[in-house]
């Protein structure tokens, strides 16, 4: 199962799996839908997986402020 995580936050969009890509573009697709260039995807095998990328991300934003 593919996981991408990302902030928006003041219409700035980070990928919070590769901090160091910076704000990334986001842009309306022709069908009036939103769609973010370049996010990472890593893949996952199970719910516990993806448990651990969300506590890593949530573990890292309290380290920054």
């Amino acid at each position: 199962m593919p996981v991408i995580l990302f902030q928006i936050y003041n219409e700035m969009v980070r990928d919070l799996l590769n901090p160091s890509a910076g704000y990334l573009e986001m842009r309306e697709d022709a069908k009036g839908g939103v769609q973010v260039a370049n996010l990472s995807e890593v893949s996952t095998s199970s719910t516990e997986e993806v448990k651990k990328y969300c506590d890593f991300i949530v573990k890292s934003s309290h380290k920054s402020h």
